[in-house]
């Protein structure tokens, strides 16, 4: 009030019969004259005034908010209001000249002077100019008295206030249910308060927040308060309808309990949420109560000053609640910012949602994954002690292999034979022959040769029936010629050949010595074949294995070591592990390896690859004649890369498993390998991809049928499977 001395102001209050006043921005009592002590219903005697709140005495509070409002926009100049408040039950309308201070520690106040507004006078300029809608109704309920701002409120202007006067206020109800219940409240208690619904002189639908008393004892005529709260109410509505909790906590102004307040508005969801019936049931309450632990609340608080600080907000942070309707503890995630007037903070406001079956899926996920840490644990032991008998037969396999070449160098002084199956057989066949001819020629003539003529021919009938048994197969040729070498042996033996006795005479002259080596010749071959099988197919298995573990241990970052490597010598001797396997199928073994295939490569990983590859087409691959296994390589000049591919001729690929990525899925086997009983893991292609794209290369698979046979059904023909794999020179980008 500019430089007016406080005690002038008191001299001009007693003067005009008003009582000064001074409180806190907050609402309480600092200084109250005893006139206005007896205006706001304070005991003279009082000494505590900051027990006293103006702010409570407020019919409509958000009336005190506008005025504090405009008051701080011009502090220190006085303005002009009419005061609704209720002290001890009983209405009183004030004239009240106010004005804010602020103080040097920034705090801010209100004072100013108020009288009591009779009733004579509410038809004066004060009645109004009053900001809220005032009106007066009689025993009829007809409207006999109204201000400037219930005409606004209906839809009038100045000059209808006829059209107004005399109406009956029932006429602008939209809802008559809630005009019964608004009325049964003020005859049962004197006043009412609510928010009901009207119609304008528009025919538009309004929202008005009514305060209505009884004029008189008789209770007929009545008087009131509007305020029109329409787009406020559209606003909660829509709150409402939210799917996430809105809130608005006012603060209190106590520094000890720094973020406590009260919930001044909230949606239903926030009600649903904190397990309270309705929102209306939480308005007031102190939102602390509901904290599920004080530690919870302070690190909550924490992050609101952190954030502050930084000018943001609270973002999904993870807080418990305890429910008011069973008190079970709930989770809710929060957004979450500080309010701020005139630089002063006086509350939050922020959202909330429930995340109680986020976080039991959580809870889920995670006694999920110990389980499958304690599953792939245990798996990982098995395939340990799984590959340790792989080993050892892996080196047993090759350390056989090692030795009959040695046995046989060191007892023929040469290197073991290569000699085709078919002429093998055909070899023994004549030789048998020869035998049988010569055995007929001295049955007549000698004992010994009688004695062996019988055998001779039951090993020609069994020969002769494994070999045409054997004509289609690779597999049962070498069976076959396996079979008679150890039974022309074993009947040799049992015919007494080997005792010393049966060499002596013409019987020694047909069958040799030379024969009987040969014969060794074809066991040893057998031998070693086998042994390098073996060595191929343990080999296979070791890598697939491998393929699996590291598939398994998926939680282990996967070392790969890079250097520049040979990749043809890489393939070259998995084309020689294999060629045994595929051959004792009778698939032959083409390849073609072309230009400078040196490359940045994780040689292991590589190699692995190529040989499930190799181990791929051989368990695929269609047995007999005409079938094949291609290996080609070529350099790609252009991209400065390496292709390798290989063919197979059998078990087809459907198309859609192919454009879908299913058969480079962990564990997937395509339709026609289980159709076609074809054993397999799937993993090796699944491990393939992933070696290769972490070399930073491409691998693709085609599937086409071998020829056109003319047959409509699909997949009846054998096809050729491609696998292609490029690998940049480079190595990976």
């Amino acid at each position: 009030m500019g430089s007016v001395e406080k005690k002038d102001i008191l001299k001009v209050a007693e003067f005009l019969g008003m009582g000064y006043y001074r409180v806190k921005e907050s609402g309480e009592f600092v200084e109250a004259s005893p006139f206005a002590r007896k205006l706001f219903g304070i005991p003279q005697d009082e000494t505590d005034l900051s027990k006293h709140s103006i702010e409570k005495l407020y019919i409509f509070p958000a009336e005190r908010k506008l005025r504090i409002d405009n008051l701080k926009k011009s502090i220190g100049t006085p303005m002009t209001h009419t005061l609704s408040i209720r002290v001890n039950g009983e209405y009183r309308l004030l004239f009240d000249q106010c004005w804010c201070q602020q103080e040097a520690g920034g705090e801010i106040f209100i004072a100013g002077l108020a009288k009591n507004i009779e009733d004579r006078a509410i038809s004066g300029k004060m009645f109004d100019e009053f900001p809220l809608g005032l009106y007066q109704l009689d025993e009829e309920k007809r409207i006999v008295n109204f201000n400037k701002k219930s005409l606004k409120i209906f839809g009038y202007n100045k000059s209808d206030e006829g059209k107004l006067l005399g109406r009956n206020i029932v006429e602008f109800y939209v809802n008559l249910e809630e005009r019964e219940a608004f009325s049964k409240k003020l005859e049962k208690e004197g006043h009412a308060n609510d928010v009901l619904k009207f119609r304008n002189v528009k025919n538009e639908v309004i929202e008005l927040e009514c305060f209505t008393e009884h004029h008189n004892e008789l209770k007929m005529a009545s008087w009131g308060v509007i305020h029109d709260v329409t787009e406020q109410q559209r606003y909660f509505r829509a709150l409402d309808k939210m799917p996430t909790g809105y809130y608005y906590i006012e603060y209190n102004q106590d520094a000890k309990k720094r973020h406590h307040g009260t919930i001044k508005q909230c949606n239903e969801k926030f009600a649903s949420i904190m397990g309270v019936e309705n929102k209306g049931k939480l308005i007031g309450d102190d939102v602390t109560k509901f904290y599920a632990s004080k530690e919870d609340g302070e690190e909550y608080f924490r992050l609101l000053d952190e954030a502050d600080k930084k000018g943001e907000p609270v973002l999904n942070h993870r807080f418990r609640i305890r429910r008011a309707d069973n008190g079970d503890i709930s989770y809710v995630a929060i957004d979450s910012h500080l309010v701020r007037e005139h630089g002063k903070v006086i509350g939050r406001e922020g959202t909330l949602r429930d995340i109680n079956k986020q976080v039991e899926l959580e809870e889920k996920v995670k006694t999920h994954e110990e389980r499958l840490s304690k599953i792939t644990a245990d798996i990982n032991n098995l395939i340990h002690t799984f590959m340790h008998p792989v080993l050892k037969f892996s080196g047993h396999s090759e350390l056989f292999h090692q030795l009959g070449t040695i046995i046989y160098k060191s007892i023929r002084h040469n290197e073991p034979g290569r000699t085709n199956l078919h002429n093998l057989g055909k070899e023994l066949a004549e030789k048998l022959k020869g035998i049988q001819a010569s055995l007929n020629y001295l049955s007549e003539n000698s004992e010994n040769a009688a004695d062996l003529k019988p055998v001779i021919e039951k090993i020609m009938n069994v020969f002769d029936y494994e070999l045409n048994r054997a004509e289609e197969s690779n597999i049962l040729l070498d069976k076959a010629i396996r079979d008679a070498a150890l039974w022309i042996l074993e009947e040799l033996e049992l015919a007494g050949f080997f005792n010393g006795n049966t060499k002596i005479g013409v019987t020694g002259n047909v069958i040799t010595g030379e024969f009987v080596e040969y014969l060794e010749n074809i066991l040893f071959e057998y031998l070693i074949r086998t042994a390098g099988i073996l060595k191929g197919e343990t080999q296979a298995m070791r890598r697939e294995v491998e393929a699996l573990r590291r598939y398994i241990t998926f939680e282990e970052k996967k070392i790969y070591t890079y250097r520049r490597h040979n990749l043809k010598k890489v393939i070259e001797e998995n084309i020689e592990l294999f060629k045994p396997i595929l051959a004792q199928k009778d698939i032959e073994t083409e390849y073609q390896l072309t230009g400078d295939l040196n490359v940045m490569i994780s040689e292991n990983d590589i190699d692995r690859v190529i040989c499930n590859l190799f181990h791929n087409a051989s368990k695929y691959s269609d047995h007999g004649p005409g079938r094949f296994v291609r290996v080609k390589s070529r350099e790609l000049q252009r991209e400065n890369a390496v292709e390798l591919s290989i063919n197979s001729c059998g078990t087809p690929i459907k198309k859609d498993e192919i454009d879908n990525g299913d058969i480079f899925k962990f564990g997937y086997r395509s339709e026609f390998a289980y159709k076609m009983d074809r054993d397999g893991t799937g993993v090796g292609l699944a491990d393939a991809k992933e070696v290769i794209n972490e070399h930073g290369g491409e691998i693709t698979v085609t599937s086409e049928p071998m020829r056109d046979d003319g047959d409509p059904r699909q997949y009846k023909v054998p096809y050729i499977t491609t696998v292609t794999i490029k690998l940049p020179k480079s190595g990976k980008k």
